[in-house]
């Protein structure tokens, strides 16, 4: 019996700005090491994506040989939503898709074919702990990726250490807005390099850093 072709499992935070370099690294290692990639979207987000290809481009697509299947998942959200929401869109994606991304796993496991079955899951970091969970359940190994810059990922991973500086409220309460908001207004600085950041320009409340914030502290905060 030969060796196993690797097939990755590639899951975005269900936003144009993740979805769009996750989809780059998943074309890179099929064309750089022939692996086969399972790239899972929100079904409103697979929707829009189908409908900005044209049809003739989509069948050469089909029909060359690489191997990247799109596939997708309910966000719990209802097709009439504001997913600009980002924080119902977060507790939507959290609460329902974990359960349908279990059951895609499962699916796709369950063939005879050996090469079929999934090898590795690699999360948006943006998604938090539940998509590294899922894949930790089903036995299957798991990675994160971060398609943001690196002052941003600097940022998330000292998120423990502003808590504890009492920079940032910890306190994962009902109301999520207010989980990792900051505590003063002073200036922060996190390793040697990164520029020092005013918490004023990283809104929480209203601004597409909330979800990180969220996910990052609820990392953070994993028991």
């Amino acid at each position: 019996m030969g060796r196993q072709t690797d097939h990755v499992l590639i899951i975005p935070y269900p936003a144009q700005g993740h979805v769009t370099p996750l989809l780059k690294f998943a074309y890179r290692i099929c064309d750089d090491h022939g692996m086969k990639v399972t790239f899972v979207n929100s079904d409103f987000i697979h929707a829009k994506l189908l409908a900005a290809v044209p049809p003739e481009e989509a069948e050469a697509e089909a029909q060359s040989r690489v191997q990247v299947r799109l596939a997708s998942i309910p966000d719990g959200l209802d097709p009439g939503n504001d997913r600009r929401d980002i924080f119902k869109l977060t507790e939507s994606v959290q609460r329902f898709m974990p359960v349908h991304l279990k059951n895609l796993i499962e699916n796709v496991d369950s063939s005879n074919d050996e090469d079929e079955m999934i090898t590795t899951v690699i999360a948006d970091i943006a998604l938090g702990w539940w998509a590294i969970g899922v894949a930790e359940k089903t036995g299957i190994q798991a990675f994160t990726f971060c398609p943001f810059g690196p002052e941003n990922l600097a940022l998330a991973l000292h998120i423990q250490k502003l808590i504890e500086a009492r920079i940032l409220n910890g306190l994962m309460n009902d109301s999520t807005a207010s989980a990792g908001s900051p505590l003063s207004d002073e200036l922060i600085c996190v390793p040697k390099g990164i520029p020092m950041f005013d918490f004023p320009i990283l809104s929480l409340t209203h601004s597409i850093y909330g979800y990180l914030w969220v996910a990052s502290l609820q990392l953070c905060l994993r028991t």
